[in-house]
């Protein structure tokens, strides 16, 4: 396992996995048959977008959208995407901020395509979005693999409310994943 983090809090992985600096892949990329990358739309995944160009591998997109992972290198790593020139023009006609990072987006995800040997998608949707928006991107390199889950378990409602401390009328609100502006959870409550 490679991650850029110096503490892995899950014990399970440190006492079955060799837990690797992302400079040792690169040293040691030779010693690999595949990698397989996790992107999702976290910082946590920063790293990888760099580590992609030097150790070519297989990338699991758990997200389409790259929002909050574009943001985060542009403003925190200074990652334009080659965007400088264009953000200073786009400065010059009135556009938004929000518009270059748009484009950045755009322009990290289609990196990620590129730079991979393939991608694995989670759903037939999210292989529709990557032909609709990069055409160039051949129908085999994209496959889609659905997470794997155990199947529900159906509980009793009723149960499940009095377990909880909850009233039949309750209204009840969750988020998975992580809140993020994106989510919009301000506007929900």
């Amino acid at each position: 396992m490679i991650v850029d983090r110096e503490f892995i809090e899950d014990a399970w992985i440190t006492d079955n996995c060799g837990v690797y600096t992302p400079e040792y892949l690169i040293t040691n990329s030779e010693l690999y048959e595949r990698v397989i990358y996790h992107f999702g739309n976290s910082y946590f995944h920063s790293y990888m977008y760099a580590l992609l160009e030097r150790v070519p591998g297989v990338v699991v997109l758990h997200n389409f959208y790259l929002g909050d992972l574009a943001y985060h290198m542009h403003i925190h790593e200074g990652r334009a995407f080659g965007l400088n020139e264009r953000f200073i023009s786009l400065v010059a006609i009135g556009q938004s901020l929000k518009v270059l990072i748009t484009q950045m987006i755009y322009l990290l995800r289609f990196d990620v395509f590129e730079k991979s040997k393939s991608v694995v998608v989670h759903s037939a949707f999210a292989k529709m979005l990557a032909r609709k928006y990069y055409s160039n991107i051949e129908s085999s390199a994209c496959h889609v693999i659905p997470l794997l889950r155990q199947p529900a378990y159906l509980a009793d409602k009723t149960e499940v409310r009095k377990s909880l401390g909850l009233k039949s009328g309750d209204f009840v609100v969750c988020s998975f994943g992580f809140i993020g502006r994106n989510k919009l959870n301000i506007r929900l409550i």
